[in-house]
């Protein structure tokens, strides 16, 4: 029960954390607009930002359309999905470690 209980809140954290980077992608992804392409404006033409610069040109169109919340869209259905994964995950793993140990210390003593 521990290791799934610390399975969940590490999936929670991290979703609080990858969650606005993730809603900037697909906002990137499905732009209309240059502005919300993550364009920046280079004399008198526009440039596709790269990198860093096009995480910034794209988080201010979002901040100022839509404020900070959107940056978390999603983040309660990403935590339904993520956090039993997690849970899951670990305990099948701990669980195949006991398994597994237990043979290897018995196969090992004989």
């Amino acid at each position: 029960m521990q290791n799934a209980a610390s399975a969940s809140v590490g999936a929670v954290v991290t979703s609080l954390f990858v969650t606005p980077f993730e809603v900037l992608k697909v906002r990137q992804q499905a732009c209309g607009s240059a502005a919300e392409c993550g364009m920046v404006q280079l004399g008198q033409t526009l440039v596709r930002a790269e990198g860093a610069t096009a995480f910034w040109a794209g988080l201010r169109p979002t901040l100022l359309m839509a404020g900070v919340g959107a940056l978390f869209a999603g983040l309660g259905p990403r935590v339904l999905k993520v956090a039993p994964s997690c849970a899951i995950t670990i305990c099948s793993y701990e669980a195949g470690k006991r398994f597994f140990g237990r043979g290897r210390a018995e196969g090992g003593a004989s």
